[in-house]
């Protein structure tokens, strides 16, 4: 037991998962209106540089065999020494209802580059969202989700 105990916790880098929502507040395409980085009104260069600071973090990540990104490490290691030693595995996800806005670096291969689209349940999901909130709420019993 003790050798199976030892096995399973093996020396890995560390994992990050980094959280963007609502990335088009951020990373807006900086060719809109009114030319590069300007915003109606004016320009927004506290944004610009928050968007090029991203992507220059971004080019840092090498992305590993195993599909998780790796900051700035070497890939195909041997060993459970060279796992410990190894940089760690950033996982970036962000989130956004208006990707149409998105700047296109920010999309390019080695960055964002797996898109995944979440779309509205249908009615039968719709239907099962609304009796998982339901089972705490007191009501007459009537079924009235389908009228």
């Amino acid at each position: 037991a003790a050798e199976r105990s030892s096995s399973s916790y093996r020396l890995r880098p560390p994992t990050a998962v980094v959280f963007i929502d609502e990335i088009d507040s951020l990373a807006k395409c900086r060719d809109g209106i009114g030319g590069r980085g300007s915003a109606i009104g004016g320009t927004n260069d506290e944004r610009e540089q928050a968007l090029n600071a991203l992507l220059a973090e971004m080019d840092g990540f090498d992305t590993g065999r195993d599909g998780g990104i790796r900051m700035g490490g070497r890939r195909g290691r041997t060993s459970d020494v060279e796992a410990a030693a190894a940089p760690p595995v950033v996982i970036v996800v962000a989130a956004t209802n208006r990707p149409a806005v998105l700047d296109p670096a920010l999309l390019r291969p080695g960055r964002f580059d797996r898109h995944v689209r979440v779309s509205y349940p249908d009615s039968g999901g719709r239907e099962a969202v609304l009796r998982v909130h339901m089972r705490r709420v007191r009501y007459d019993g009537t079924d009235n989700t389908n009228g």
